[in-house]
């Protein structure tokens, strides 16, 4: 038996233990990198610090009949090497602080955009698949149907760039009656 003197030796042994397995399975050759795709591109739209004035509809089923509620929030999104993009969301909803990170990226065998959101307010992760038409990406997703607990619907995010510093955002999700419902708008200004 021999004793292992600190993390660095176990690191060490641990690459020597996978490498010689790879070469006595014949797999010699280390997996290649993903190159970035022409479509990886628009996601440097996001980079820089976005200040956002959000604003719910009529539809927004909090709002009851309601006044729009208006909150504001900041994001800063950067790349993740040429492949994905990240970006940490900071915001006061209604006198709850909002954290988001959301992540989007392409898959060129799907020839899709994927990505996640995570908040601070709700237990649910969305998963991201969508397209890019022009200057405008459509994030489709499915998650909790906000006028009937315990079911999902349809949702999606569409971000569109209508200057190079400046972004509208829209937020649907689909009814009982497969109609599309729009329940909260943005308008996003690149501040760096």
């Amino acid at each position: 038996m021999f004793k292992i003197s600190n993390a660095g030796s176990l690191f060490r042994i641990g690459v020597f233990l996978v490498l010689g397995v790879q070469v006595a399975l014949g797999q010699d050759q280390q997996p290649s990198a993903s190159l970035p795709e022409p479509e990886h591109a628009f996601l440097k739209k996001f980079v820089g610090r976005w200040e956002t004035r959000w604003e719910t509809t009529a539809e927004f089923p909090a709002n009851s009949g309601q006044p729009s509620i208006v909150w504001k929030s900041v994001m800063e999104a950067k790349m993740l090497g040429e492949l994905w993009m990240i970006a940490e969301m900071d915001g006061d909803m209604m006198g709850t602080r909002m954290n988001a990170i959301i992540t989007l990226g392409f898959d060129g065998k799907k020839k899709k955009y994927l990505g996640t959101w995570v908040d601070s307010i709700m237990n649910h992760m969305w998963h991201y698949e969508g397209t890019v038409e022009g200057n405008t990406i459509t994030l489709n997703a499915k998650g909790p149907n906000f006028n009937s607990p315990g079911k999902e619907t349809d949702f999606q995010d569409v971000y569109t760039f209508t200057t190079d510093d400046q972004m509208e955002i829209r937020s649907r999700m689909k009814g009982e009656d497969g109609k599309w419902v729009t329940f909260m708008t943005a308008e996003s200004v690149r501040k760096k």
